[in-house]
């Protein structure tokens, strides 16, 4: 009954605010020839470069995955093997997360500021928004090099 009452005023208010607006005089309407033409209107919000979007995704990621594993190692209840766990887990995934950000610093303070670095164990991805002569790669992959520690062999360098 209560729903139906709920459905009845709904609908006589949407009623309403049609009559009103079909009541009102035809000098306060706006006619169509004076509206904004389509170019005027605000454009839709510009979608997230592929690069800023993934890199987003895995910050999202990286803060699930900090917090699970903060929450294990101050659960009272989890064994001292699964503590231990949580623990390289966690520094794993905070040296991966510093390697990212050099690699990524880097890269930025040559000028290539639309570039990612996806950090994994024992490997790094380095994907670059523009396409690059293998000059440029041979520094590039330099760089990455020396900001994560790791051998030219463990590096991939690809043009996004």
């Amino acid at each position: 009954m209560k729903d139906k009452i709920l459905n009845l005023l709904l609908l006589l208010t949407v009623g309403l605010a049609l009559f009103l607006s079909l009541k009102k005089s035809p000098a306060a309407q706006a006619p169509l020839a004076d509206a904004p033409p389509l170019a005027a209107l605000p454009a839709a919000a510009p979608t997230a470069h592929p690069l800023d979007a993934y890199r987003a995704r895995r910050d999202q990621e990286r803060a699930r995955e900090q917090a699970a594993l903060l929450a294990i190692l101050q659960d009272a209840a989890a064994s001292e093997e699964e503590k231990s766990r949580a623990r390289e887990e966690l520094l794993s995934l905070n040296e991966r997360a510093e390697t990212e950000l050099a690699v990524e610093a880097a890269l930025a303070a040559r000028g290539d500021g639309q570039s990612l670095c996806a950090a994994r164990r024992g490997e790094i991805l380095v994907f670059l928004g523009r396409a690059v002569s293998e000059t440029e790669a041979a520094l590039l992959l330099e760089v990455a090099r020396q900001s994560s520690g790791l051998e030219a062999d463990h590096i991939r360098i690809s043009a996004f």
